[in-house]
């Protein structure tokens, strides 16, 4: 999810600050937000003014000033989008600790500005779609560390330029979990991914199960194998709750092509699948080493 919030317009040079404003120092500054200590150096001992600006559009600003530009502690209204921004600034850009309201996606990040966007450590909150954000900034999107909370359940991982990026879990609200790698939103690279009916853990590509990996199923299967776009492809084992056992090849899913299928009893049967089932030519091994040739017809010895 990319979370976009209008920033504020850049530095603005302001006409004269009417008559009756007053002088304050620095130190006045709203102690309610706690200055980084990069802003309350740069703030330190600078003479501020404090007053009001109205611009032609409605729009309004309270607070101090430096040189006619926002500076130090201030709350500024947009009047058309009703939005609202309050906290520090420097040089006329949001910069420190500071809380913006966008009313329209009932949107509130409290966190941490730099040159006008949300840059560091915020909480990010939008009642309107049930979801809340907490961790790292840049450039006003999620970037880095962070804990997204929303209605499908919870992620708690790393992010990339507002996508979920690196390793990452995900809690999803129906219980099921997935833990690995992420690539722009999805799972990609190494993972394990926990539902009722399966637990899959192996190499991912763009949300989808691809390469190697190892199935265990809810009814005690377990397939170990290659993968291609979440079905069964290519070389793999797979041994059923019985204890009997299937080594060869798969496609779409099945098996299909050469493979070997070994009975609990130990007899083995070996020959050309097709959508599960043998066909054709094969050899069938008994436990005690000896082997006859078979015929098969849709799964069916049909001659010895």
């Amino acid at each position: 999810m990319s979370l976009q919030v209008k920033a504020s317009a850049s530095s603005q040079s302001l006409p004269a600050i009417p008559a009756n404003t007053s002088t304050v120092a620095a130190s006045s500054t709203n102690t309610s937000y706690n200055q980084s200590a990069e802003l309350t150096e740069q703030l330190a001992d600078v003479p501020v003014t404090a007053g009001r600006y109205t611009w032609p559009n409605g729009d309004y600003y309270e607070g101090e000033f430096r040189d006619n530009v926002m500076h130090g502690f201030g709350a500024y209204h947009y009047i058309k989008t009703g939005n609202s921004y309050q906290g520090q600034w420097y040089k006329g850009k949001k910069h420190g600790e500071g809380i913006f309201y966008n009313r329209k996606k009932g949107e509130v990040y409290e966190g941490t500005w730099k040159d006008g966007m949300r840059n560091g450590n915020g909480t990010m909150t939008s009642e309107r779609e049930g979801w809340k954000y907490t961790g790292k900034f840049h450039n006003n999107l999620q970037h880095g560390y962070g804990v997204m909370v929303d209605q499908d359940g919870r992620y708690d991982g790393n992010w990339s330029k507002g996508r979920r990026h690196g390793p990452g879990k995900t809690l999803y609200a129906d219980g099921v979990v997935y833990e690995g790698l992420w690539l722009h939103d999805q799972y990609h690279g190494r993972g394990t991914f926990q539902c009722p009916a399966y637990t899959y853990t192996g190499d991912w590509q763009q949300g989808h199960m691809h390469g190697h990996g190892e199935c265990q199923m809810a009814n005690g299967s377990v397939y170990i194998g290659g993968y291609v776009r979440g079905v069964r492809e290519g070389e793999g084992e797979e041994v059923l709750a019985d204890g009997s056992r299937y080594q060869g090849h798969f496609a779409n899913n099945l098996r299909n092509g050469e493979g070997t299928f070994a009975y609990p009893s130990g007899d083995k049967c070996f020959g050309n699948w097709k959508n599960n089932v043998l066909e054709g030519a094969g050899i069938y091994t008994y436990a005690d080493g000896r082997t006859i040739m078979v015929m098969y017809q849709e799964g069916r010895c049909i001659k010895i």
